[in-house]
């Protein structure tokens, strides 16, 4: 190992596997971000979901309660 070797920085080989693996963290990412608002949309939708569940199973039961008397 010389000076100028030092210098002159990585072999392009290096370099292209460096960038390639920079490139599939940054996709990587991406799908995550992509997955991550994915999992927030569904998750929603069951929340929503569970809340109509309610409102309709309180609704049947106050409509029992009133026909019974």
């Amino acid at each position: 190992m010389t000076f100028n070797s030092i210098l002159k920085g990585p072999d392009p080989p290096e370099d292209a596997h460096e960038y390639k693996r920079a490139s599939n963290v940054m996709k990587l990412a991406e799908q995550n971000e992509k997955l991550k608002a994915e999992l927030r949309a569904m998750t929603e939708r069951l929340e929503a979901a569970e809340r109509r569940q309610k409102d309709l199973e309180a609704r049947r039961s106050a409509e029992g309660a009133g026909g019974a008397h």
